[in-house]
C-alpha cells in the first residue's frame, strides 16, 4: 500500500505493520505532493501529482536504502561542564554525573534520525530514546563502564555497531587497593599484637598454674617422703627393737628360752631383709638397671606354689584360700624371682586385710586378646573409691581408719606395678564397700594381665638356654619355682602377717 503525504511517499506493509518512508527532500526534491492525487496505470506504474510536477515509478523498481549512517559522540558534560573526550576516559570518583550528546551522520531529514544507548556495567539493556540525542548518568559508582550508542537514518536503517567509549571512574583513595592493603596490614597487626598479648598472658597464666601445681606436687611429694621416712623408720625400728631385746638377753646369758629368742631374731631379720630388697629394687627400677630374666613357665603351678606358702597363715586366721582355673597349664614368659615378689606382695595384702573366716580367691584364665588374666580377690576391708587411682603411687598410703592398723611403707604396690609393667603387663584394682548387713559383701580385687608368647620381650630380656638350665637346677621343686632368695622373702612375709595377726588380736 503506497500513501502520499506532505513529506513524501510512505510504503505500508499491512502484513507486518511496517512503514517505509521515501522523503521528498531525498528522492524527489522540489516537488511537494498533494493528498489524494494519485493514479495506477495498467502496466503497474504509480503516478503521484503535486506542486511543481508529478512523479512516476513502478513499485518493483524501487531499491531499498541500506545506508547505515555513522554515529559519533559529539560532547561530554560533567556536572554541566564540557569535558574533553578521550578513549579510554579516566575520571575521579567525584566526576560521576555524566551527560553525553551524540548524532547519526545522516543529513536527510536528520531530525527523524533514531537513537539507542546503553552503559555497560550499569544498564541491563539498550535504552531507545527516539530522536533524543542526549543521555545522562548521575551518581555513577567507581568502576569500569563502556558507553555505547547506535543510530539510524530517517528510513530506520540502523547502524548496529554504533560507537563506544570506555569510562573508568577511579575509587576514592580510601577505597583503592593499596588502601585496602593498608587496612589489611593494620588489622593483621592489631590481630597479631592482640594474639601475642593473649598468648603471652595465657603462657604466663599457664606458667603460674604449672608453678602452682609443681609447688603443690613438691609439697605433696615432700609430705609423702616425710610420711615414708617416718613409716620406714617405724618399720626398721620395730624389728630392730625385737632383735635387740632377745640379742641382749642371749649376750648376757639371761635368756630363759634361747631357741625362741633366736627365732624372734631370725624372723625380724628376714623382715628387715625383705624391706631392704624392696628399696633396692625400686632404686634399680629408677636407674633402669633392673632387667628381666624371663623364661617360659607354667604360670598356674607357679602361683599355686606361692599360695602354698600361705597355707599356714590361712589356717591360723581361718581364711579360705581358693584357686580357680579352667586349665592346668598356661605357658607364660616371666621372670620367676620378680613375679614371686609380685604375687607374694598381693597375697600378703589380701591376707592382711581379710578378717577371720573371710575368703581369698585366685582365678587364672586365658583371655581373648592373647594374654592371661589373673585376679586376686579378698573379702573384708574395702578401699574408698577416691583412693583407688593413687593406690599404686610410691609412698602413698590409704588414709582410712579401717586400714590404719595395717599401715605399711607405701612401696609394695608401687613395686608390684613397676614389675608387672616391666613384663609389658598391666594391673588394676576394684573395691566395693558392700552392705553392712551382709557378711563378706565388701571386697577388693587386683586384676593382672600378662601377654602370652615372647614377641613382646626383647632378646636380652629372655634367659639363654644355659642360664635357664642353671636356674631350674636351683629351684626348690617344679611346682613352686621359688629361689633361695625368694624363700627368705616368703618367710619374711609370713612372719609379718603373723605379727599383724597377733597385733589385731591384741
Amino acid at each position: 500500500l503506497w500513501i502520499s503525504t506532505l513529506k513524501g511517499i510512505t510504503k505500508f506493509n499491512p502484513v507486518t505493520g511496517q512503514f517505509k518512508d521515501f522523503y521528498s527532500a531525498r528522492y524527489f526534491p522540489g516537488i511537494t505532493l498533494w493528498r489524494q492525487v494519485s493514479f495506477k496505470a495498467d502496466n503497474g506504474e504509480l503516478y503521484f501529482g503535486g506542486e511543481n510536477g508529478f512523479i512516476r515509478f513502478h513499485p518493483d523498481s524501487i531499491e531499498e536504502d541500506t545506508f547505515a549512517p555513522p554515529v559519533v559522540i559529539t560532547s561530554l558534560k560533567i556536572f554541566d561542564k564540557l569535558f574533553q573526550l578521550s578513549n579510554p576516559l579516566e575520571l575521579a570518583h567525584s566526576d560521576n554525573f555524566l551527560t553525553f550528546e551524540f548524532a547519526a551522520l545522516s543529513y536527510i531529514q536528520s531530525e527523524e534520525n533514531q537513537y539507542a544507548y546503553m552503559m555497560e556495567g550499569w544498564d541491563r539493556d539498550w535504552i531507545y530514546c527516539g530522536t533524543d540525542r542526549v543521555a545522562s548518568y548521575p551518581n555513577l559508582l567507581p568502576g569500569e563502564y563502556t558507553f555505547k550508542v547506535k543510530g539510524s537514518d530517517c528510513n530506520r536503517v540502523w547502524n548496529e555497531a554504533g560507537t563506544s567509549i570506555k569510562i573508568i571512574i577511579l575509587p576514592p583513595w580510601w577505597k583503592t587497593w593499596w588502601a585496602y592493603l593498608l587496612y589489611a596490614l593494620v588489622i593483621l597487626s592489631i590481630f597479631s599484637i592482640s594474639t601475642r598479648f593473649y598468648l603471652n598472658r595465657q603462657r604466663l597464666k599457664h606458667k603460674l598454674l604449672l608453678e602452682s601445681e609443681h609447688a603443690g606436687k613438691l609439697e605433696e611429694l615432700a609430705k609423702m617422703k616425710s610420711d615414708f621416712f617416718a613409716n620406714i623408720s617405724h618399720e626398721f625400728r620395730t624389728p630392730l627393737t625385737l632383735i635387740l631385746g632377745p640379742a641382749e638377753k642371749i649376750e648376757k646369758n639371761q635368756s630363759t628360752n634361747p631357741v625362741k629368742d633366736a627365732g624372734i631374731i631370725t624372723r625380724n631379720s628376714r623382715r628387715l631383709l625383705q624391706l631392704v630388697n624392696q628399696l633396692l629394687d625400686l632404686a634399680k627400677l629408677d636407674a633402669g638397671k633392673l632387667k628381666l630374666e624371663a623364661s617360659p613357665g607354667n604360670i598356674i603351678s607357679f602361683i599355686k606354689g606361692i599360695a602354698l606358702s600361705f597355707e599356714s597363715l590361712s589356717e591360723s586366721k581361718d581364711v579360705m584360700l581358693k584357686i580357680k582355673s579352667d586349665k592346668e597349664f598356661i605357658e607364660v614368659y616371666f621372670d620367676k624371682e620378680k613375679m614371686f615378689k609380685v604375687f607374694s606382695n598381693l597375697l600378703s595384702n589380701a591376707f592382711k586385710f581379710t578378717p577371720e573366716r573371710g575368703n581369698v580367691l585366685i582365678s587364672i584364665n586365658e583371655t581373648s586378646n592373647n594374654s592371661v588374666g589373673i585376679r586376686i580377690r579378698n573379702t573384708g576391708v574395702a578401699i574408698p573409691q577416691k583412693e583407688l587411682p593413687k593406690l599404686f603411687n610410691r609412698f602413698y598410703q590409704v588414709d582410712s581408719s579401717q586400714t590404719k592398723e595395717f599401715e605399711g611403707t607405701g612401696i609394695g604396690l608401687a613395686l608390684v606395678k613397676d614389675l608387672i609393667e616391666l613384663h609389658q603387663g598391666s594391673i588394676s584394682v576394684k573395691s566395693e564397700e558392700g552392705e553392712a548387713s551382709k557378711k563378706d559383701s565388701a571386697w577388693t580385687e587386683f586384676a593382672i594381665t600378662l601377654p602370652l608368647g615372647r614377641d613382646h620381650l626383647k632378646d636380652d630380656e629372655i634367659l639363654s638356654l644355659e642360664k635357664e638350665i642353671v636356674q631350674k637346677e636351683i629351684q626348690v621343686n617344679e611346682a613352686e619355682y621359688v629361689s633361695p632368695k625368694s624363700s627368705v622373702e616368703a618367710e619374711a612375709i609370713l612372719d609379718e602377717n603373723k605379727n599383724n595377726n597377733t597385733c589385731c588380736r591384741r
